[in-house]
């Protein structure tokens, strides 16, 4: 062939190429240089993976497309002319640029075992990727997604803060694979070539890349409990000697903790495993409150304000930088190279001042915190020029920083601990002092008492005269003391009273019988004084009248009766005037509160009457009463018991009143509950008639189970069945919402999926409809509505001359997982929702998959992987894939079965967050 193609172009050409070896060796040589050279330099470089327990940086070595619009496919970029645009990373400047957040990484592996490996592909901090896989007929790719921030529940594997994507490569097969990547979250745009995702792709054996993984969290383990010891400890020394610099100190361990806990992805997995963007979104105010708190810890542990005030507000503006920084990031800065700019400055000026005052001062504590600095310092810059690829990115420089971490609270532990001792000597030191100035102090007051002992003298024989007096005196106040010894009875009594009547108060206060209520304050009040006639009546603000249901007249009870509250008696006198009535001597006494003398239609002859008002918040709920036919049958102290007894009489009735009102509002809501409750059980029972019954389960699906449990008395979830020609559709729905919402979000999908089924037959063309048809049926391009529904939808077509079966699937945000040669295997439906306000002008797909009899589809919403336990874990889409890879060969009854069971043990005894459906079918 090159004879000919030199012929072909250079005819003059006439050398004998078939008698002249070395003519044939240069022709061949000129035919590779010219035709085959330019194709073969094109290929990308091939990454020989020849060690399973070996990690493989493709760093610079891969080629680069940037992709300025975003649009560019696998189609285009896969295309011989647009291969030619991929560049080596290494011979590209300047690859990031502002106004692309789109690349994509083009590279070839090659399996060079004589067996089939599982291989790992990691592209570390990558916020979403899409790797395309080449299939066998070479023409067209397969997809598959991941990123950092995605939700958990949807990514298969979580490892080392990745993209993680399984590379299965046959014995000696060589591939080339094309890696999408994108930034969308604003902390990585605005931090491109800090994070550097195209320089930090690496291939591992999957086995291994678990294994290590699983090291690393033990480790992880062991460094966050280190860091908690180390806070708690240092918090517990902080309230012993309530020295605020432990405070800072916390801070300090607690931030570097959580910095931790956000690059190592916990924070992801037990707190915001939903919203994984948030993580992102935390480094820059994490580090910002870290070293807000190291600069505050730095300052105060070297006493600069005494030693070195300059520094001392040097250090307060680097703090409020970082409290400046804080409030940027809060409003969308999450510029990382600033904080390493404050990093370094902060540093050197901290190093620096450390030595210094080690030098001037000789201060032993900063002895401590200068090695602590050096140490700390040490791992950050070890940390980051491992990242930067600066040195080898080995295990103990990947952990330099939290191993600085450690070392730094262990020195500074030593510094404070130190401190202490130097505080302790400094007293010791001055309690010395003060023994010496005590010392001195008392042989000058010795000496001040000799002189004063002269005066004592002189002053002695003043006294004597002055005893006669005292004498006279003393007489006096033994009388003194007789008064007092009486008043201190009387008091005594007081006091017995007062405990008294704090017994008698719980009694009346214990009960909501108005009945009881004036028992219990008669029983009481009979015991301490005349209760020849006792009652308490109550206030009727609607009629104005005073009424006595339990009047009393030598222990007997009296009829009822009503008093209008403006008639001339002594008990409405008292409710009228909201004061009360105190009479020893009715015939001397009365006119102080009435004109006329009237005598009381329930006593004869009462000369002893007390009246006091019972009000609460200036409001009269009533009077209480008694009488006596003596006179001055009550004293004082006895008027003050019944005065502070109606304190509690007023609480009683008050609690009677609200008591009352409680009640009447209780009955109330019992009957409107009960009703709601009837209607909610009708309203089941027209959801249950419209879905599917068991019957058209059993004609349409010989072997199947569905497990579904609503969470209220209605489901937001329901399930489709409808056979059209020879096609059976079935469809498992999650709405929004749950209870009655979600329960009128099915009926209006059941509706639309039977009108729609009738137009089209393509499961991505009646998603389409079902998303036209809900948006106009909730008029959401109007109305304030974002309600819409998850759909995993599938037809079934059985294709009898070859016994197989055609199933074409399309999701709405819901999977697919379906077992094929007892193997379980799972198709992702397309990342759009039907219905909603967003605008979203994306189809949905479909997948079509060929089938055996036996094989088997499970559809499901996501109600069963939510479900928490009492430790608040969720089941998760890893767990139910590893049962129903358990039990797929199991007949469908069992299978739902174990389902259930496995369920209720998981959730015990909490309650069950989210409607739940799971429908198995075996073809």
């Amino acid at each position: 062939m090159p004879i000919h193609f030199f012929r072909q172009y250079y005819p003059s050409f006439n050398f004998d190429f078939n008698n002249n070896l070395f003519l044939k060796l240069l022709g061949l040589l000129l035919f590779f240089t010219l035709y085959l050279a330019p194709n073969f330099f094109l290929q990308a470089q091939v990454f020989d993976l020849d060690d399973s327990t070996k990690v493989y940086t493709l760093g610079k070595d891969v080629f680069i497309l940037p992709d300025k619009e975003g649009t560019l496919t696998i189609d285009d970029v896969s295309r011989t002319n647009k291969v030619k645009d991929f560049k080596l990373y290494r011979d590209t400047e300047d690859i990031y640029d502002d106004n692309i957040d789109v690349y994509w990484v083009r590279f070839t592996l090659k399996n060079t075992f004589p067996s089939n490996r599982m291989y790992l592909l990691k592209a570390k901090d990558v916020e979403v990727a899409y790797l395309y896989t080449p299939t066998s007929n070479g023409i067209s790719y397969l997809r598959a997604e991941d990123g950092v921030i995605y939700p958990l529940h949807s990514r298969s594997i979580k490892m080392d803060r990745s993209a993680c994507f399984v590379i299965p490569l046959n014995r000696f097969e060589s591939k080339t694979f094309f890696l999408r990547i994108e930034h969308r979250t604003k902390f990585s745009k605005q931090n491109k070539e800090g994070l550097n995702a195209l320089r930090h792709i690496t291939v591992e054996g999957l086995a291994s890349a678990i294994e290590l993984s699983k090291e690393r969290r033990y480790y992880q383990g062991f460094y966050l409990g280190a860091m908690v010891l180390l806070a708690l400890n240092s918090l517990f020394v902080s309230f012993l000697f309530r020295d605020k610099r432990y405070l800072y100190y916390v801070g300090l361990l607690l931030m570097a903790a959580f910095l931790n806990m956000i690059f190592e992805e916990y924070l992801i997995e037990f707190f915001i495993p939903n919203n994984p963007a948030i993580n992102w979104l935390l480094v820059v105010p994490v580090i910002s409150l870290l070293w807000f708190f190291y600069t505050l810890f730095f300052r105060s542990f070297l006493n600069l304000k005494k030693i070195a005030p300059f520094w001392d507000k040097f250090f307060i503006g680097i703090a409020i930088l970082c409290l400046i920084i804080l409030g940027l990031s809060i409003v969308g800065f999450h510029k990382m190279d600033l904080m390493i700019g404050l990093l370094i400055f902060t540093i050197s000026s901290a190093l620096i001042v450390n030595i210094g005052i080690v030098i001037k001062f000789k201060h032993r504590p900063a002895s401590f915190l200068l090695a602590a600095n050096i140490v700390y310092f040490s791992g950050i810059f070890i940390f980051i020029f491992a990242q930067e690829n600066f040195i080898p990115n080995s295990y103990f420089a990947m952990h330099a920083s939290q191993i600085a971490d450690i070392l730094l609270g262990l020195f500074v532990s030593l510094g404070l601990a130190d401190r202490v001792n130097y505080l302790r000597t400094e007293i010791e030191r001055k309690n010395e002092d003060n023994r010496t100035l005590i010392e001195e102090q008392k042989t000058k007051l010795e000496k001040e008492v000799s002189e004063r002992t002269r005066e004592i003298t002189k002053i002695n024989m003043e006294l004597v005269t002055q005893q006669e007096e005292v004498t006279r005196q003393k007489e006096q106040i033994e009388k003194a003391n007789d008064n007092l010894k009486e008043q201190q009875g009387e008091l005594r009594k007081a006091y017995q009273d007062i405990n008294l009547l704090s017994d008698i108060g719980q009694d009346i206060t214990a009960s909501l019988d108005i009945g009881v209520i004036i028992n219990t304050v008669y029983k009481h009040v009979d015991e301490m004084m005349d209760t020849t006639v006792f009652g308490i009546g109550t206030y009727n603000p609607e009629k104005e009248t005073i009424g006595f249901s339990h009047f009393y007249k030598n222990g007997e009870i009296l009829p009822y009766r009503e008093t209008p509250i403006q008639d001339d008696r002594l008990s409405t006198w008292c409710a009228r005037n909201k004061k009360p009535v105190f009479i020893n001597d009715f015939d001397e006494e009365y006119s102080q509160y009435l004109e006329g003398k009237t005598r009381g239609v329930l006593v004869e002859e009462r000369n002893s009457i007390i009246y006091y008002p019972l009000i609460q918040e200036e409001k009269l709920l009533g009077v209480i009463t008694v009488q006596s036919p003596l006179k001055n049958a009550y004293s004082r102290s006895q008027y003050r018991i019944l005065e502070s007894m109606a304190a509690y009489i007023t609480i009683a009735l008050s609690n009677y009143d609200a008591y009352q009102t409680i009640q009447s509002a209780k009955d109330e809501i019992d009957r409107k509950n009960l009703q709601i409750t009837d209607s909610l059980r009708y309203a089941r029972d027209i959801q249950g008639v419209i879905l599917p019954g068991v019957r058209r389960f059993n004609r349409t699906f010989k072997d199947h189970f569905l497990l579904y449990k609503p969470k209220d008395f209605v489901s937001g979830d329901f399930f489709w069945i409808e056979e059209y020609e020879n096609k059976t559709f079935v469809a498992v729905i999650d709405c929004t919402g749950h209870g009655v919402p979600g329960a009128f979000m099915s009926l209006i999908g059941t509706m639309q999926l039977n009108q729609i089924v009738s137009k089209t037959h393509e499961p991505s063309e009646i998603l389409d409809h079902l998303h036209t048809g809900i948006k106009k049926a909730l008029k959401q391009d109007i109305y304030n509505n974002d309600d819409g529904m998850d759909v995993c939808l599938c037809s079934i077509e059985h294709l009898e001359e070859i016994n197989r079966y055609k199933v074409i699937f399309a999701g709405a945000k819901r999977p697919l997982y379906y077992v094929n040669e007892n193997s379980l295997h799972q198709l992702k439906g397309t990342r759009k929702t039907i219905g909603g306000r967003a605008k979203n002008n994306k189809l949905f797909e479909q997948d079509e998959i060929w089938l055996n009899e036996g094989d088997a589809l499970y559809l499901t919403t996501d109600g069963y992987v939510d479900q928490s336990s009492p430790r608040q874990k969720k089941i998760g889409t890893m767990q139910l894939l590893t049962w129903l890879e358990q039990i797929n060969a199991q007949p469908m009854s069992k299978q739902g079965e174990f389902l259930k069971e496995e369920l209720a043990r998981h959730q015990q005894y909490v309650e069950q967050r989210d409607d739940i459906t799971l429908l198995g079918i075996r073809l």
